[in-house]
């Protein structure tokens, strides 16, 4: 069993540390961090990285645990966000196939940060027809204390695949699981294996 971080969309090497597990822990009670990973994803733009951020109530100066964080809903954040997949990626191969079902998602209402994380993940795992569970705990027992694989890096062991503006940016390394769903689609599953 291993302990991940609850993220939104989590990046490539949090899925394949979930798919090389027997099941996975999802940590509600690990703390915020400024200017980390619990309310931000990255996607490939024609322009190199871009971080789509929640905005969250209170500010990142936080230290509660992420499943107490609020999103700070007065900002038309979901719409933003949805509108950056939306131009970065109509034109992926696969795009127009996960549109109708990841769409919902960015029309859906969520006070909680860890609410909307999970429902990210969720939605990621049916994408990916993952079969390991994935259980989100706001209890974490202390046994698992030293086990949690928190820490993102943004370095994939991987060759490259076919990413929307590589010939502008060349491959970038450490996006969103949402960047290889819509550029391989199916085949995601077997890459991140």
């Amino acid at each position: 069993m291993t302990v991940l971080s609850l993220l939104p969309f989590p990046p490539l090497l949090w899925w394949q540390t979930a798919f090389q597990s027997s099941g996975s822990l999802l940590d509600a009670t690990e703390p915020f961090r400024k200017m980390g990973y619990r309310n931000r994803y990255r996607l490939a733009s024609s322009n190199g990285p871009l971080w789509l951020t929640i905005p969250i109530i209170g500010g990142r100066e936080q230290r509660r645990p992420v499943g107490q964080i609020k999103i700070d809903n007065r900002l038309p954040w979901q719409r933003n966000h949805w509108r950056s997949l939306v131009s970065i990626y109509r034109r992926t191969p696969f795009f127009d196939h996960y549109e109708p079902l990841l769409q919902p998602l960015f029309e859906t209402a969520f006070d909680g940060l860890s609410g909307f994380n999970k429902a990210s993940i969720h939605w990621c795992s049916e994408a990916l027809e993952a079969s390991a569970p994935l259980t989100i705990t706001d209890n974490l027992p202390s046994a698992f204390d030293d086990r949690r694989e928190s820490r993102i890096s943004f370095t994939d062991p991987h060759a490259p695949y076919a990413q929307p503006f590589l010939e502008r940016t060349g491959f970038l390394s450490g996006m969103s699981i949402l960047d290889l769903l819509f550029c391989e689609g199916p085949a995601a599953k077997s890459w991140l294996r």
